[in-house]
């Protein structure tokens, strides 16, 4: 059963009355009265929500049903109202009729089945108006919507920064953005109704065969390169990223193919740009690297006939006054020669290109040979030097050439920092698990503001100290480094001016657990046997040999006039049977007509070859007796430089500026390796 109709009466008491009697037998309709004794048009707000409709008496001196229906109209409260009043005035009728009233009935010319029957029609009438109302609304806000939807959808892929398209069943353009007419060279309106073949005659076939398979497999294709040309830039080819998408209906129906295509030519030409500046740079770093190579070669090769002819005068016997001058032409020399080196090391060292050969080694033995490699200038300025190598944990993970070389630096610097007279302190000891080295002087110190910087590279405080001292500056910074690459760290100290300096370095005892990224380039050492660094020979060499030997011939290249006669000279007096040559085809003719060499003393460039197919020839020529040992003595002395030495089958790797005694010990070193 239907919930019944409820009735609002607005009435004088007396009409109420009335009313109700006439509706009393009315089925369906319950009469609500307004609160008890109250006639506030408030009511009708009050209990909007609980009634269907509203019957209002018209007594213009108690109840204004014109006011009653203002307040329904005015406070959207879509009640119909029913004016039911005793007046028979057509013109009130009228006004309130217009006001928005349903109906004007009037008392005693309607029945209570009349009445009972206008509320209901009213109330269904009512009803179905707000029913079709909101349908209308509801239709308005879906067009709304809808039309809010394809402005946004038209000014999105309108105005999107990529070519959009949509085609139909017969892969014909129906709907493009700006973008891709701006692509194409055509306009938007010239697109629609053809084919891609059609309006783009000379763009990849490919195109609609993918288009094709798209529409037929309802599988997309996306990001796929394509190259052709279009009427927007005419000869030239351009290159797209394309995507093909199915498009269907909410009820699946496939209706087209979408499509997507990004401009990507300025991209691509830059990407080509990129690569041969790459390229280019690249070509460039070999160039200087080559460069380098062959400048270090060509620095240091005029060197060796120098510190040579020095050691033979030496060697002779000369007057005192001269041994002076002598010895300072030598040291020169050899600086000449460690600028050479550290300019190269910190070049390789910032192109990432300085290996590590790491094994357990020594500290302390490193620390004792570098102080000694100083002594002689520790001598002459009468310096104070004292050792105290305390540490238990002296054997840690490192490079011994390299590790050498910062113990040597810093020796060398306290050596050259100090006045003559002062005083050097080298310690050792422990810090947990790692070893702490220090070395200290009594020099001319360095100042607060010098401090941050003393590591970078040429970098040696105020001017006048280059000009004093000699260097660029450069070890401290390959020191840095060096230390970096052993996972160490090094750090300066000093209470300022005329105070003096400590470096302290610290290091693990072993390779760190993980290595992080930027980590150095090490590979470990396959032997026991010690490894000879470029110009290094192990200093008990000398002393390894019988002195009583049948003389070794000796075979000895070298393009440079003035190093060939100076070495020559000294090999002889030494006791070497030696045959000379200047190039690679003389080594070879030469060697073939005399008695079979034993060792191989070459120069690595020449100018028709290089020392190492002279040494290769002699490993794999045929016949019995000896292998012939060989010693590269060269101006190129970057690892790959010594790689290729060894892989060629000379023993030792010398790099010039070579004394005469570091090419007598490593002859000592290969003669008593034979025995």
């Amino acid at each position: 059963m239907s919930e019944p109709l409820r009735v609002l009466l607005l009435d004088e008491a007396e009409s109420r009355l009335a009313v109700r009697e006439m509706l009393a037998g009315a089925e369906g309709i319950e009469l609500v009265d307004s609160p008890p004794g109250t006639f506030s048009l408030k009511a009708i707000g009050e209990m909007a929500h609980r009634i269907d409709c509203v019957l209002a008496g018209h007594h213009p001196s108690t109840i204004d049903a014109g006011a009653v229906l203002r307040e329904v109209r005015d406070g959207g409260l879509g009640l119909p109202v029913i004016v039911f009043t005793a007046d028979g005035d057509p013109r009130p009728a009228v006004e309130l009729l217009k006001a928005g009233a349903s109906e004007y009935l009037i008392k005693g010319a309607v029945s209570g089945e009349a009445l009972a029957r206008s509320v209901r029609s009213t109330v269904r009438v009512h009803r179905a108006e707000m029913a079709a109302a909101a349908a209308r609304a509801n239709v308005l806000a879906a067009n709304r919507a809808r039309d809010e939807a394809v402005a946004l959808l038209d000014t999105l892929v309108g105005g999107a920064p990529v070519g959009i398209a949509f085609f139909d069943t017969e892969l014909r353009y129906v709907r493009v953005n700006r973008e891709l007419a701006r692509i194409n060279g055509v306009s938007v309106e010239a697109h629609l109704g053809k084919t891609v073949a059609e309006l783009l005659p000379h763009m990849n076939p490919q195109v609609m065969i993918d288009l094709g398979e798209v529409l037929r497999s309802g599988v997309p294709v996306v990001n796929i390169d394509v190259t052709g040309e279009t009427p927007a830039d005419p000869g030239a080819a351009h290159d797209w990223i394309v995507s093909y998408y199915p498009v269907r209906s909410a009820g699946g129906e496939t209706l087209g193919v979408g499509a997507t295509v990004i401009d990507i030519t300025d991209r691509k030409r830059h990407q080509r740009e990129l690569a041969q500046a790459k390229e280019a740079a690249e070509a460039a770093n070999r160039s200087k690297d080559q460069f380098l190579a062959v400048l270090s070669h060509e620095l240091r090769t005029p060197l060796t006939p120098v510190l040579m002819a020095v050691q033979a005068m030496q060697e002779d016997g000369v007057p005192e006054e001269l041994r002076g001058m002598l010895a300072m032409i030598r040291r020169n020399v050899e600086l000449e020669a460690r600028l050479i080196d550290d300019l190269l090391d910190l070049t390789r060292i910032a192109k990432g290109k300085l290996q590590l050969h790491l094994e357990m080694i020594d500290a302390h033995d490193l620390i004792t040979s570098a102080l000694e490699i100083c002594r002689g200038e520790i001598e002459h300025k009468g310096l104070v030097v004292n050792v105290e190598l305390t540490a238990r944990r002296h054997v840690v993970y490192a490079d011994s050439a390299r590790l050498q070389q910062v113990f040597w630096n810093l020796i060398n610097n306290a050596v050259k920092f100090t006045p003559a007279g002062g005083a050097l302190t080298i310690r050792s000891h422990d810090e947990e698990e790692r070893l702490v080295a220090e070395v200290s002087d009594s020099g001319i110190g360095i100042d607060a503001d010098t401090l941050p910087r003393i590591f970078d590279a040429f970098e040696q405080g105020e001017g006048t100290i280059t000009r004093r001292f000699g260097g660029l500056g450069l070890g401290l910074a390959i020191c840095r480094a060096l230390m970096r690459m052993h996972w160490g760290q090094i750090h300066a100290s000093s209470a300022g001016k005329g105070k003096g300096a400590t470096f302290t370095i610290k290091l693990a005892g072993h390779a760190p657990a993980t290595v992080v990224r930027g980590a150095p380039v090490v590979t470990a050492a396959k032997t026991a046997q010690p490894r000879v660094k470029a110009g290094a020979v192990p200093a008990s060499a000398a002393a390894a040999a019988a002195p009583d030997r049948t003389p070794c011939r000796v075979l000895m290249v070298d393009d440079h006039e003035d190093t060939r006669a100076a070495m020559k000279k000294l090999l002889e007096r030494s006791g070497y049977h030696v045959t000379t040559a200047d190039s690679v085809q003389g080594a070879i003719a030469g060697a073939a007509g005399e008695l079979p060499i034993d060792i191989l003393i070459s120069d690595i460039g020449l100018p028709d070859g290089s020392g190492l197919e002279i040494m290769r020839h002699f490993r794999h020529r045929g016949g019995g007796g000896q292998p012939v040992r060989g010693i590269a003595l060269s101006g190129f002395g970057m690892e790959e430089d010594i790689r290729r030495s060894r892989e060629a089958g000379f023993e030792h790797h010398l790099t010039k500026p070579v004394t005469f005694d570091r090419l007598r010990a490593a002859l000592k070193q290969i003669e008593a390796a034979e025995k």
